[in-house]
């Protein structure tokens, strides 16, 4: 836990202004209280905060920004984590950013507003080292500058390219075009960093996308920003 409360990212984030650390929405209030204060985790009924918790497990610390919709987690990876060959097994990666992805819902969506996890995908370029820390930054399609461009580049190359491109990095569902929609996707990118995540270009090692099913509500999605994003549209 140390070694995580150390680390440059946190330390960075825990010193900026825009970044707020937050905690999951536990089973009630009073386990995601528990949580907040760091008791046993006997008493706290969470499959990462319990049974992933300790030296065995993961090591998380999760910073929201509300000026830019981004939500950072940066995990300490446990030697029970790892996986063939002194790697990081991919389910413990995939638990942690399936969580980043549903703080930052649980900050994004508004109180009222119903939703689920319905399409989770991952793209992992390289076998991941164990024991490590790694950084999990998530934001919703809608907010990623030149998404379509990115998305189209990739899958234009993939099915052009001079070798078969096997990789899926951004999944068939994905219609970076749907601004709508865009609202309910998330986009989480994982990377190691040894400063402020937001300041540094390190390589991406982990792409994920994940769609939410929100129920039709009056509340969502904000129609101010909606015609913002089509304003921009009609711009470019």
């Amino acid at each position: 836990m140390e070694q995580i409360n150390q680390h440059p990212a946190v330390q960075a984030l825990n010193e900026d202004p825009e970044f707020e650390e937050i905690f999951p929405l536990a089973t009630s209030l009073e386990v995601t209280k528990a949580i907040q204060e760091n008791v046993p985790g006997r008493k706290i009924h969470h499959f990462i905060y319990t049974a992933l918790r300790g030296a065995r497990g993961v090591f998380p610390r999760a910073f929201y920004c509300p000026s830019r919709g981004i939500l950072v987690m940066v995990v300490g990876f446990g030697y029970g984590t790892a996986g063939p060959l002194d790697t990081l097994h991919n389910g413990a990666m995939a638990t942690m950013i399936q969580e980043s992805i549903r703080l930052l819902a649980q900050a994004w969506f508004p109180p009222e507003v119903v939703y689920k996890l319905s399409n989770l995908h991952m793209y992992f370029s390289i076998p991941l080292i164990a024991n490590g820390i790694y950084c999990i930054s998530v934001v919703p399609a809608s907010t990623v500058a030149d998404l379509e461009l990115t998305v189209n580049e990739h899958r234009c190359n993939r099915r052009t390219g001079p070798a078969m491109d096997t990789s899926i990095i951004w999944p068939e569902w994905f219609d970076p075009t749907d601004r709508r929609e865009n609202f309910n996707t998330m986009i989480a990118r994982v990377s190691m960093y040894d400063g402020h995540p937001l300041d540094e270009a390190n390589a991406i090692i982990v792409n994920c996308v994940g769609r939410f099913e929100v129920q039709q509500s009056e509340h969502w999605p904000p129609i101010n920003q909606l015609e913002q994003v089509e304003d921009d549209k009609d711009a470019t």
